[in-house]
């Protein structure tokens, strides 16, 4: 089972289980830029905490502008796509997933 706490963002977890909308971008040891953890204070002080925050209704990932627009954040574009980027694939497949089994359940419930 995965373990997560959460103080001060700093975390540990074991990857027995994948990631969901509400993983923590910052300093996850699978989420790096020149195999650095990040952490952008500008962007947490704006409210990016999550791999949600990065999503749009659809499930994709903001592109740059409405990135910007959404945040109000001084970046430029390379941060932006740098971040992006980082995300392992195994990390945006699971978001799509357990969304799209979420929504897959909600249909059952309405019946």
């Amino acid at each position: 089972m995965r373990k997560c706490y959460n103080k001060g963002f700093k975390y540990v977890q074991n990857n027995k289980m994948p990631c969901t909308k509400k993983t923590i971008l910052w300093n996850d040891k699978d989420i790096k830029i020149d195999n650095k953890i990040i952490f952008f204070r500008t962007w947490f002080k704006k409210g990016v905490y999550t791999l949600t925050d990065l999503l749009d209704p659809n499930l994709d990932f903001l592109t740059y502008e409405e990135f910007k627009l959404r945040y109000q954040v001084q970046t430029n574009f390379l941060t932006n796509n740098g971040v992006m980027n980082a995300i392992p694939q195994e990390y945006k497949k699971a978001v799509r997933r357990t969304s799209a089994q979420r929504e897959h359940l909600a249909q059952f419930e309405k019946c």
